[in-house]
């Protein structure tokens, strides 16, 4: 289960994040009551099965690959599926993946980013440890796969090949943490990495909070929205902003909109 940690001040907060192993990934949300969900599982809601979301997926790798050409100005076209769906997050189509970061303080940063000082919900972190995560994984794939003979080392370093012939294939009751072998700029510039609910027609949240991960590390911090301003503060500190987490004009503005919003309140 994902254990709910309420903060109640920023030294309490920094106490947390830093007192974690590098073993675990982050994820920031702007509301504390959203959902774990990635955005395809979430376009499809109530509607979610998995015909309905491999069709809704097939449909959009099909589209997106066609038109690559077209509209590419700089990127390297993919090798992988895992990577064609990591560009395609990147360029806002819904996706399986479920964005995090190995940096607590980014993912803290995607906390604040869409937020105002008028928002009236608490934002949270999560933290997830993902070692445990996917050893837990690979001991469910080894014991209904006789051929799958990879240790977690070895399948990290076989990511694309993992998701592909074994991950993307059939369909597992669990969560899976990977990224591509050849990262984008931007996902390399947040740390990026992520989260995939292995069974298609389920939902993470409810994979996470199954039985076999009672004995994972998994935190929810739940952060006052009033800590807004000193998290801002804190990060900008850091040089953790929108200009350095995105590295081109996107980010610039997203930087200028977040200083305005701070400085508006």
């Amino acid at each position: 289960m994902i254990k709910e940690v309420n903060i109640t001040g920023m030294e309490q907060l920094i106490y947390e994040l830093n007192n974690l192993s590098n073993s675990f990934v982050f994820r920031g949300h702007a509301n504390c009551k959203w959902n774990l969900e990635s955005t395809l599982e979430r376009l499809l809601s109530s509607n979610l099965t998995a015909e309905r979301l491999l069709a809704y997926e097939e449909y959009s790798v099909k589209l997106f690959k066609s038109k690559f050409n077209i509209y590419n100005a700089k990127e390297k076209e993919p090798d992988s599926t895992l990577s064609w769906l990591a560009m395609m997050q990147h360029y806002g189509v819904p996706t399986r993946l479920l964005d995090f970061s190995t940096s607590p303080y980014v993912a803290l940063y995607f906390a604040i980013e869409e937020r105002n000082g008028n928002t009236q919900e608490d934002l949270c972190v999560f933290a997830f440890d993902y070692t445990a995560i996917n050893e837990i994984g690979i001991t469910q794939l080894k014991s209904t796969d006789s051929e799958f003979k990879l240790s977690q080392i070895e399948a990290s370093h076989k990511s694309d090949h993992v998701f592909e012939t074994t991950i993307n294939r059939f369909s597992y009751n669990m969560a899976w943490v990977t990224e591509p072998g050849e990262l984008n700029g931007r996902i390399d510039r947040q740390s990026g990495c992520f989260m995939i609910c292995c069974n298609k027609g389920a939902k993470l949240q409810d994979i996470l909070n199954s039985e076999i991960y009672s004995s994972c590390d998994m935190f929810k911090f739940i952060i006052p929205k009033d800590f807004y301003h000193s998290i801002y503060a804190l990060l900008r500190k850091m040089n953790i902003n929108g200009k350095t987490l995105y590295g081109d004009l996107q980010g610039l503005g997203r930087s200028i909109k977040m200083e305005l919003s701070v400085y508006s309140t």
